[in-house]
């Protein structure tokens, strides 16, 4: 889950988290690649470079508005949706 990705990023820095815990719609928000730890296992077997296994994200929303997000690997299926916060 993304917020602001920059154009043009390495794909490979789109796995890693960025920003803090609190968004205020403004900079970039990101998870980074969220896996299970089964999943993890595998793709490190398979010798593929990722961060530590993350199953969870929390980011707190500290302004009120529409915020689009996507999801870093999938944009190109249409993954992309957009948070109400009131």
């Amino acid at each position: 889950m993304s917020f602001n990705l920059p154009d043009g990023l390495d794909p490979v820095a789109e796995l890693l988290a960025m920003g803090g815990s609190t968004f205020d719609g403004k900079g970039v928000a990101s998870s980074g690649f969220l896996s299970t730890k089964e999943q993890y296992a595998y793709y490190q077997l398979n010798g593929t470079p990722l961060p530590v296994a993350m199953t969870k994200y929390s980011l707190t929303f500290t302004k009120a508005g529409d915020f689009k997000y996507v999801c870093a690997l999938h944009d190109g299926a249409g993954m992309f949706a957009e948070i109400h916060v009131r």
